[in-house]
């Protein structure tokens, strides 16, 4: 049986997910930040997280080793599991951590220890059943996050929905403008430059948009695990967006969009059919309970 549930006002409510942390008013301050934490493509027995270290002072990336702790509830009193990383300064501050050796289809809350004394935000995820568990799962699925959409009001508290999964349905950010944020450049014309403006654009999302404000899909994405697809913006918006379009010259570089002969499926109005379902999504977050 599924029951769907409708979108209320929940979405008005506080933002979730606070860093649980115990604080020494004695000790000095420590020099590392985090930027958000995140779970993902969670399998019967792991997951993989996430997370970004800056410079506290310049909110700049710094690579930090880390350790992170899984628990079985928010306090942190009974730690199950400790996995050590290093975040890299070259791929913007981040790393992913492969969490292994846990139980199917149960709820675990973690954070980041940096060796400075810093403290990540807490994030939780539900690990999958196994093939041949029969249990109840709660999700919820979405798409769209351009920035002009900032600072995505619709996800506040998105954890007071005690989801098992949220899937992220694609264009998970909008490499075109927004207000105060440019369009990443052509990465067949400066790779480089296209590489930072994508970075900067996926940051974008879970910052707020002014100084103390909200701050976008960084609660989101921490209040359950999350199965991430990809969509035309990830990969170059127009020149991809008419269902499968031939790779172009440079293979990867896309081709005219316009043109009605560069689409795989002539038969039926596929873009047109994309692009509705696709506003649909970036104004409701359905939400399913399968029993």
């Amino acid at each position: 049986m599924i029951d769907i549930l409708p979108l209320r006002a929940i979405f008005i409510g506080a933002a979730a997910s606070v860093a649980a942390c115990l604080i020494d008013p004695a000790a000095p301050l420590a020099a590392t930040a985090f930027s958000g934490v995140a779970a993902g493509d969670m399998s019967a027995n792991d997951a993989i997280l996430w997370t970004r270290t800056v410079e506290s002072a310049t909110s700049q990336p710094v690579a930090s080793a880390l350790t992170a702790q899984l628990a079985d509830k928010p306090e942190f009193r009974n730690v199950l599991f400790t996995y050590k990383g290093m975040t890299d300064s070259a791929r913007a501050g981040t790393v992913k951590i492969v969490a292994s050796g846990l139980k199917s289809h149960t709820r675990y809350f973690y954070r980041f220890v940096s060796d400075d004394g810093a403290v990540s935000p807490t994030g939780q995820f539900t690990t999958a059943p196994r093939d041949d568990e029969k249990v109840a799962v709660r999700f919820a699925f979405s798409g769209d996050a351009h920035g002009a959409w900032r600072p995505f009001p619709l996800v506040r508290g998105f954890g007071d929905l005690k989801l098992d999964y949220f899937v992220f349905l694609g264009d998970t950010m909008y490499e075109s403008a927004s207000q105060g944020s440019p369009p990443a450049v052509d990465p067949f014309v400066d790779p480089l430059q296209a590489l930072a403006d994508y970075r900067r654009k996926y940051l974008e999302n879970i910052q707020p948009v002014k100084p103390g404000g909200f701050p976008g899909l960084q609660a989101m994405f921490a209040a359950q695990g999350n199965y991430t697809l990809l969509d035309n913006h990830e990969l170059g918006n127009a020149q991809f967006q008419s269902g499968g379009a031939p790779p172009g010259n440079p293979p990867g570089a896309g081709v005219d969009a316009a043109n009605p002969a560069n689409d795989v499926n002539a038969s039926c109005l596929l873009s047109a059919g994309a692009r509705t379902a696709s506003s649909s999504m970036s104004m409701t977050v359905p939400i399913a309970t399968f029993k």
